[in-house]
């Protein structure tokens, strides 16, 4: 005699699913958790991005300041002289800086080289325009 599984339970097939199998729900929690540690992953290497780029802009701005401080004389009495080339030194915001300039021969300008925080700016001439043609208008 066999137990034929329908007539023990008559209302399990007619009905259908109501919900989700326990299998169905572990692949859609994987999947969940795949796309967002993906998502923090990306967002993560954006944020390191964004710091290295940053912290290169606020380099840049000091080497700016500085290099048109030195040229402008306002850096001071700071300067010091290593052959003909007039070297300043410093901090700001807490990131060493140094300035060196070095007269060029024949030329009525300098040449000035910033080092800020391992980054070297150089080739960065400064004249006085002495024609009123050279000028912007």
């Amino acid at each position: 005699m066999w137990l034929d599984p329908i007539k023990l339970h008559p209302n399990t097939l007619s009905q259908g699913r109501s919900g989700f199998t326990l299998l169905e729900v572990i692949v859609a929690l994987t999947i969940v958790g795949i796309a967002i540690g993906a998502s923090l992953g990306i967002l993560g290497n954006c944020f390191n991005f964004f710091q290295k780029v940053e912290g290169k802009s606020n380099k840049l701005t000091i080497a700016r300041q500085v290099a048109d401080e030195a040229y402008l004389g306002l850096l001071g009495k700071g300067s010091k002289r290593e052959g003909e080339e007039k070297v300043w030194e410093g901090i700001l915001a807490g990131t060493p800086w140094k300035v060196v300039a070095r007269p060029l021969k024949g030329e009525s300008y300098e040449n000035y080289t910033v080092f800020v925080g391992g980054v070297k700016l150089s080739g960065i001439r400064l004249e006085e325009l002495k024609n009123d043609e050279d000028k912007i208008k």
